[in-house]
């Protein structure tokens, strides 16, 4: 019988082979029970000759699973996540032999995990990680043949894998605002920094006091480590960069600056419940951060790079979120299309159907709206085109983006210079 022994988080094995000669082998698995199957399996190898003598199982199949994305040097993460999804699979399917499994035995597990309260998301994920499995499993050879001799997508239930929805929660300005005002004062702290910096839920209770530079500009070293972008600095503000200083000043050296704040979603429901907003997740906060800076202009990229990704893709997909209000700036950005008087009183009574009473950012836009109405329309310039003359229009709508653009003509032959053009005698 294989002996196991931990050479530093990794699970080793000892056995006789067939010849009594004593081998050692790594299981290439961290967690005990997935290597104890591993060594078997290796054990059995090394003596048994021509056909295997029992079937290969599912927590075979996980077991080698487990080793191949070990191998390839993915991240501790991963490794973690595939780990936590394997569990179940185990308990509920880890004896049957992989060849033997069903569409009807993978429903059971559907609906035992669903009677268990689990998410269909979750069990989507669980389902995914027996698919890889699965299909690793027709790579690894067996006495020459493939462990896994079916179609693994043969035995999943429609409906499940892939149907994972990111989130799109986040807050407004408004409601972060309000939540803050229901947190405990000790809270609060945590709740900017989360908004501010853009960390993940472990990532904040990871910074020291050697994190932080406060010297300008003043920056914080976020140690995460999920992907190879996570280790990474973030600039930080003054409020944000007064909250750490005063930590610092009361936390004992090489101690977190924000212990782990325990029972947080709890508590940020509680508070959301009496702000009376809908509620918020920890991450919900890392994906307001960066739809503050999608809304404000931020390129994704730069985004990107702030959350610890190393691509723009995640942001697109799942973090930024545009807001209304950065909806309605966009729209009340645009020209008026028809004849204006018309436009304008449409405008102005969408305006106070969606909001009665009128907010006060939307009121001033459409009241700018309605004034520029009455103004009468520039003539065009002779000589003009009418790219130029849109462009004449558009700097004079009063929005600071319009403000910043320049009535002359664009780059042609000619420089783009005033002085070089002449005003028409008609004019």
């Amino acid at each position: 019988m294989a002996i196991l022994y931990k050479r530093k988080q990794v699970w080793w094995a000892w056995f006789y082979d067939c010849h009594g000669k004593r081998v050692r082998v790594s299981t290439g698995q961290r967690d005990v029970s997935l290597a104890r199957t591993a060594a078997r399996e290796l054990e059995r190898e090394r003596i048994s000759s021509g056909e295997r003598p029992t079937p290969f199982s599912v927590i075979e199949a996980l077991a080698v699973a487990m080793a191949s994305v070990e191998r390839t040097g993915r991240s501790p993460a991963t490794i973690k996540f595939y780990e936590a999804k394997a569990k179940p699979i185990v308990r509920l399917l880890g004896t049957m032999d992989v060849n033997a499994l069903s569409l009807g035995d993978t429903e059971k597990y559907l609906e035992a995990r669903r009677h268990g309260g689990v998410s269909d998301a979750t069990i989507g994920k669980e389902l995914g990680a027996l698919r890889f499995a699965l299909r690793r499993s027709k790579k690894h050879k067996v006495h020459g043949h493939p462990a896994f001799r079916g179609d693994a997508m043969e035995l999943m239930p429609e409906g499940v894998i892939g149907t994972y929805h990111p989130r799109e929660r986040a807050l407004s300005l408004e409601e972060y605002r309000k939540l803050r005002s229901k947190l405990q004062p000790r809270r609060r702290e945590y709740l900017d920094l989360y908004v501010g910096l853009g960390v993940r839920y472990s990532e904040l209770t990871r910074i020291t006091a050697a994190d932080v530079v406060l010297d300008a500009p003043a920056r914080v070293h976020v140690r995460g480590t999920k992907t190879e972008g996570a280790n990474r600095t973030v600039p930080l503000r003054a409020e944000l960069a007064r909250i750490l200083a005063a930590r610092i000043a009361s936390t004992p050296r090489g101690e977190p600056l924000l212990p782990v704040w325990t029972n947080m979603r709890r508590a940020l429901h509680l508070a959301c419940k009496a702000a009376e907003i809908a509620p918020v997740s920890p991450n919900d906060l890392r994906r307001s951060f960066a739809t503050w800076l999608g809304e404000g202009g931020v390129p994704a990229l730069v985004t990107a790079s702030l959350l610890g990704h190393t691509n723009s893709t995640m942001v697109r997909t799942v973090y930024s979120r545009i807001g209304s209000t950065a909806q309605h700036d966009a729209i009340s950005a645009l020209p008026i299309l028809g004849d204006e008087s018309v436009a304008s009183s449409v405008t102005l009574s969408v305006t106070n159907a969606v909001t009665p009473g009128g907010q006060d950012g939307l009121q001033d836009r459409e009241t700018s709206v309605r004034d520029r109405s009455a103004m009468p329309t520039p003539r065009t310039k002779r000589g003009c085109s009418g790219r130029q003359q849109h462009a004449a229009d558009a700097a004079d709508d009063g929005s600071p983006v319009k403000q910043a653009a320049s009535v002359v003509p664009r780059d042609g032959i000619e420089p783009p210079t005033r002085g070089f053009s002449i005003p028409c005698s008609t004019n």
